[in-house]
């Protein structure tokens, strides 16, 4: 049975130090949630990447995610799975897969900081801005704007590569079914 991450109190405590002590358990747990939820979304995402390149590589699949068979494909994905199967999107999930070990990705970096370090095309400095962002807890906002301000000749460059199709919004939900 694993430990309890109970506060353990030697006197009566009072309510601040209930809440604070009920507060450091949410938090941990919060983060170990969300540490596993990334962690299973990136190695599916690579996965689903890595079995395109395969596809891809067979000729089972075309490699231009222009081809009407990749939109076919993603319609498809779409109607059964929901968002997150657009062309781009499988795009996306190729390159990553082409650009990363699988070994070596960080669970602490979000789909979205992965999908701005595509946008660099050196791998140094795309391993340059892969540990900056761990080491500086950077949010994907703060990457763009480090990756625009690094250089900005590349910042229409980046933009481009970036830019939602059909300028929608995108989110990345977790659904759970409950019941049946």
């Amino acid at each position: 049975m694993a430990p309890s991450r109970a506060a353990r109190f030697t006197r009566r405590p009072g309510l601040t130090q209930i809440k604070l002590a009920i507060g450091k358990i949410h938090i941990l747990s919060a983060e170990q949630l969300r540490r596993g939820v990334n962690e299973a979304g990136l190695n599916g995402r690579w996965d689903i990447g890595h079995l395109l390149i395969d596809l891809s590589e067979r000729g089972a699949l075309p490699s231009d995610y222009g081809d009407a068979k990749i939109h076919k494909l993603s319609e498809a994905l779409r109607l059964d799975y929901g968002r997150g199967f657009a062309p781009r999107s499988l795009w996306y999930m190729t390159q990553f897969a082409k650009s990363f070990e699988r070994d070596e990705l960080d669970y602490r970096l979000s789909w979205t900081i992965y999908r701005l370090l595509l946008s660099v095309d050196d791998p140094k400095r795309r391993a340059y801005f892969r540990r900056i962002s761990v080491d500086r807890n950077l949010t994907s906002f703060e990457l763009e704007s480090l990756l625009r301000h690094e250089n900005p000749r590349d910042s229409e460059a980046i933009s481009q590569r970036l830019k939602r199709p059909d300028g929608q919004l995108y989110t990345y939900e977790l659904k759970t079914e409950l019941g049946g």
